[in-house]
């Protein structure tokens, strides 16, 4: 199953969080056992952080993202991951780090593969503020088939 990770507060982003809720992903914020049953049955599953109340600092956006890829690593070292998906640039330094990546082109448009040395499985990555409010559905289930 795929695992989105979605740092990103970007309006557009949190959009396409709600519609891929609406046609079938689970959304959550931690890795817990509904998260682990749900990518078991194939269901795709999107981590993300919280909501701000408002502008957050440069320092807190770091982080957010660091504690988001502590739980998206969690999910992946389970076993149970066949693509990832991140969205935000925070997001994908945070996940990514120095390591040397291998980019293998656009899955679709502003959608990067790439192929990573510290992440054992196929890496999808998005910026936050991208694509129309579909965007994310379409990629979750082509992903999925």
């Amino acid at each position: 199953p795929t695992l989105v990770v979605c740092g990103s507060l970007h309006p557009d982003a949190r959009a396409q969080i709600s519609h891929a809720a609406a046609t079938g992903a689970l959304v959550a914020e931690r890795f817990d056992p509904a998260v682990l049953g749900a990518m078991l049955q194939g269901t795709p599953v999107i981590l993300r952080s919280p909501e701000a109340p408002g502008p957050i600092s440069d320092r807190a956006a770091a982080d957010v993202a660091a504690a988001l890829v502590q739980e998206a690593a969690a999910v992946v070292e389970s076993g149970h991951v066949g693509t990832l998906v991140v969205i935000g640039g925070d997001t994908a330094a945070a996940l990514l780090g120095d390591a040397l990546v291998v980019v293998h082109g656009s899955v679709r448009p502003g959608t990067a593969l790439v192929e990573s040395l510290v992440i054992d499985v196929p890496v999808i990555t998005r910026a936050g503020g991208f694509g129309a409010v579909d965007a994310l559905s379409e990629l979750l289930w082509e992903s999925a088939s």
